[in-house]
């Protein structure tokens, strides 16, 4: 009986994940963008470790996370900061290079996620130049189909600039969201909605997918570049990859509109190591 009750459980864990629901089918042949995680220069037992720090004539309590070596000599950090009169409890990134004691005074806002959910970077050559950009993931904490929801972070490489424009959406993030599509490299974004009133007279929930698109050192929703996207897929309760023939096309037009992730434009940057 234990066992049967273990089984239950496992299978209905199983089925609140976006394990197997999707876009493509796993047997459709989709070019990948190769991504590579990056490894952190501490042990990730440690990089939620807390020190006090004094700034300002102030105590806060700071995070700080070293998560990988980056571009050549240059190293990204996290750090998260505690402070009870502001309720400041979130994410910051700043780069600085090797020769320098601490990250620089430029500090953008990544995620308010700062507590629970791990915290992934990977890089890849997303855009048309030849340095590698940086991929952030900050998952949200969250059970079932919730442990998947992420913000992500892109850091786009801008030689022209010297530096690294930096914009975060909210998504469901897996690592087989990068794909070349119609010879256009594109990040899946993904997010789930419901429709009260279905074709069928119910409520169902569905998995939404936008494309997002590298344009130089931005991103942006592009979805003609494949009739396939918007695409809504209904959530079943058994693997499923079709667009869905619950929603008449204008359900389907007002919950691709409600699942548009919105691209938060955190900043620029700027380091002159980069070539």
């Amino acid at each position: 009986m234990l066992r049967l009750l273990l089984l239950i459980c496992l299978s209905n864990s199983l089925w609140g994940v976006n394990w197997h629901h999707g876009p493509y089918a796993p047997w459709q042949e989709v070019e990948e963008i190769g991504i590579k995680k990056l490894k952190p220069l501490l042990p990730e037992e440690f990089l939620w470790g807390v020190e006090k720090i004094d700034r300002s004539g102030e105590e806060y309590l700071l995070q700080r996370f070293a998560v990988g070596d980056i571009y050549l000599n240059l190293k990204s950090y996290f750090k998260r900061m505690n402070d009870d009169d502001n309720g400041d409890n979130n994410i910051y990134l700043s780069i600085s290079s090797d020769d320098e004691d601490s990250p620089s005074e430029n500090e953008l806002h990544f995620s308010i996620f700062a507590f629970i959910g791990p915290l992934k970077v990977y890089e890849a050559y997303l855009n048309d130049d030849e340095i590698k950009d940086v991929i952030i993931v900050k998952y949200t904490g969250g059970n079932g189909s919730g442990a998947w929801h992420a913000d992500v972070g892109f850091l786009l490489s801008s030689p022209q600039k010297g530096g690294y424009n930096f914009q975060v959406l909210p998504t469901i993030f897996t690592r087989e969201d990068f794909l070349v599509i119609n010879d256009t490299k594109c990040f899946i974004q993904s997010d789930l909605n419901s429709v009260e009133k279905c074709n069928d007279g119910k409520l169902h929930n569905f998995f939404v997918y936008h494309l997002v698109v590298f344009d130089d050192d931005s991103i942006r929703i592009n979805n003609e570049i494949s009739e396939r996207f918007p695409k809504a897929v209904w959530w079943s309760f058994k693997p499923n990859y079709a667009e869905t023939d619950l929603l008449t096309k204008s359900d389907k037009d007002d919950v691709a509109r409600r699942s548009l992730p919105e691209i938060e434009n955190k900043g620029f940057l700027s380091t002159p190591k980069i070539k």
